[in-house]
């Protein structure tokens, strides 16, 4: 199940970058730049599981070399300088946008430390896979896009997939 689950979640991740090409390859190369800050924070966990670094202090640790490498890659793609161009640089939306994902993203943050030190590795995920639902729930309703078909199949595709490996997750827990 959770070799199904992990093909539902690639398919749809890769259908939708091949469905939607209305901004370009740009973002893309961003997502990417970010699996590699997210899979080096995993290698640098995983590797210094025994560490004395609690887990926010981990988080800090991935956050700032995330915006290091971040930083360090907007300069040689030209977009360090494109920021001055942003469309919406100017529109109060857009920073009260930014404001409440960076104030929600830090809350989630917590919620998830303090969930993995209390119950169950899967009633976290539980509580993780929900917030996850609810943020692509009221996201739809607050940003102004237009969605065909095959995005909400892979909207609900990835949802269904993420809920097949919690419950593979629950399975092998027993």
């Amino acid at each position: 199940m959770r070799t199904i689950s992990s093909v539902l979640i690639l398919g749809s991740a890769v259908t939708l970058t091949l469905q939607n090409l209305q901004f370009g390859p740009d973002p893309y190369f961003w997502a990417f730049v970010h699996f590699c800050c997210v899979g080096s924070y995993r290698v640098f966990q995983k590797n210094f599981k025994s560490s004395h670094l609690s887990e926010l202090e981990q988080q800090f640790i991935n956050y700032v070399v995330s915006l290091l490498l971040l930083a360090s890659a907007a300069h040689p793609t030209g977009d360090l300088f494109d920021v001055l161009e942003f469309p919406f640089r100017s529109s109060y939306k857009f920073y009260s946008g930014c404001f409440a994902s960076g104030i929600l993203g830090f809350f989630l943050l917590l919620a998830g430390v303090k969930l993995k030190t209390g119950p169950s590795l899967v009633h976290c995920a539980v509580w993780l896979f929900l917030a996850k639902i609810l943020a692509s729930g009221l996201s739809i309703f607050l940003f102004s896009t237009e969605f065909g078909l095959l995005t909400w199949c892979c909207i609900f595709m990835n949802h269904a997939a993420e809920a097949l490996n919690i419950h593979a997750n629950r399975a092998l827990e027993r």
